[in-house]
């Protein structure tokens, strides 16, 4: 039986399950991919989980927004879309 405990699978369990890789979380933080890796080897303060649980939130929801324009784009010529979500 493997009873290894990872750091923060709380929040990498949240990542997974909206799509969230952790490059894109070091992209909106403005840190590297390995900057993020090494913050969630030691297990966050509840604040810190907070915060980037919120993070990963905005990155979800801003993929979701981008995929419907990138929908109504194709199939209606719509370029009015690009201005629903600036990046």
């Amino acid at each position: 039986m493997n009873n290894m405990y990872t750091a923060n699978q709380d929040i990498r369990d949240y990542m997974a399950d909206h799509g969230v890789t952790q490059r894109m979380l070091a992209a909106e933080v403005g840190v590297s991919q390995y900057s993020i890796n090494k913050k969630l080897q030691t297990e966050l303060s509840q604040r810190d989980k907070e915060v980037y649980l919120n993070l990963i939130d905005a990155i979800a929801a801003r993929q979701v927004t981008e995929d419907v324009c990138i929908e109504e784009t194709e199939e209606t010529a719509d370029v009015s879309c690009s201005t629903k979500f600036q990046i």
